[in-house]
């Protein structure tokens, strides 16, 4: 599944896209209604509630299967990983052919990147920080 357009709540929206933009270097648009944080061909809508918990999001992203190490370094030196039971990079369920390492995003959402060992990924329409190891 392809999804497009996703929207979610954040308390501080301000501090949300300045995440997403200043850490991972997507490009953000804002309007007084929302915010739009550009992900590859996606796009999240952030909008504001004071009493939004985050906790619960979990977003997944992309990368080449044969750059998640890569992008694994990039997060140890920019954010860091979850480390879950000593361990920092996961195996997907069978049948996935996957392998991911998470980390916190805004207001403490679970960001993934999964690389995925056959054809689901787009490398031209990959929009991540400019010292991204796979632009």
């Amino acid at each position: 599944m392809k999804l497009t357009r996703i929207a979610t709540t954040v308390q501080d929206r301000d501090a949300a896209a300045a995440f997403y933009h200043d850490v991972l270097g997507m490009p953000v648009r804002h309007s007084p209604l929302h915010t739009v944080v550009s992900i590859g061909a996606s796009e999240l809508l952030l909008t504001t509630d004071p009493d939004a918990d985050a906790r619960g999001l979990h977003l997944a992203l992309d990368v080449p299967a044969d750059r998640l190490d890569l992008a694994a370094d990039w997060l140890d030196s920019h954010i860091g990983r979850i480390v879950l039971d000593g361990e920092d990079t996961f195996d997907g369920p069978a049948g996935w052919n996957s392998r991911s390492v998470y980390f916190l995003g805004p207001e403490n959402s679970i960001l993934e990147f999964i690389g995925r060992r056959f054809g689901t990924f787009n490398k031209s329409k990959t929009t991540i920080g400019a010292d991204f190891p796979f632009n």
